[in-house]
């Protein structure tokens, strides 16, 4: 079992990755405007018309390297 300490170790990184994972929205909403940006439990999904040549495109590979 989990001792306290753990538990809100736990619940603390938890609470820290939902608030990075909504700032990562929201800087994708800038990034892209004119895109839906969806936060779905651990997911973020873009949806919309993006030009295969987009520079934004390319801007978000360099991101998740």
């Amino acid at each position: 079992m989990l001792s306290a300490l753990e538990a809100r170790g736990i619940a603390a990184a938890e609470a820290a990755t939902d608030r990075a994972r909504e700032r990562v929205a929201a800087a994708l909403r800038i990034a892209f405007p004119g895109v839906e940006v969806l936060v779905q439990e651990r997911d973020i999904y873009l949806s919309g018309r993006l030009d295969i040549d987009d520079a934004r495109l390319r801007w978000l590979g360099r991101q998740l390297l």
